[in-house]
């Protein structure tokens, strides 16, 4: 079966119930959120998925995924928003320095 992330990068692998395994050794750089936003697996597209585990399986690595809960993607929103009103904060504050003199 074939898992597509976002980056475009093609993972081979194989389901064992709850996990995939893949006969080569796969990063967990790779497996970010940003990347899991969105998928497809087999052509099927699935978003917001989540890195439950990921650990070395004989030549290779086993991992599980899952898609995240209502509350875990509103979370996310949440904290997004949050850190572009402290950088505009930020940039303010730089601003406002400026205009003073400080």
């Amino acid at each position: 079966m074939s898992i597509l992330l976002k980056d475009g990068t093609e993972l081979n692998v194989v389901q064992n119930g709850t996990t995939y395994e893949s006969g080569e050794v796969i990063n967990r750089a790779l497996l970010t959120d940003e990347n899991l936003s969105q998928i497809q697996i087999d052509g099927v597209t699935y978003r917001n998925m989540k890195l439950i585990s990921l650990y070395p399986w004989d030549e290779g690595s086993r991992f599980a995924i899952r898609e995240m809960t209502e509350q875990e993607v509103e979370n996310k929103d949440l904290k997004a928003q949050l850190q572009a009103a402290e950088q505009s904060v930020a940039e303010l504050t730089v601003l406002v320095s400026g205009l003073l003199g400080v």
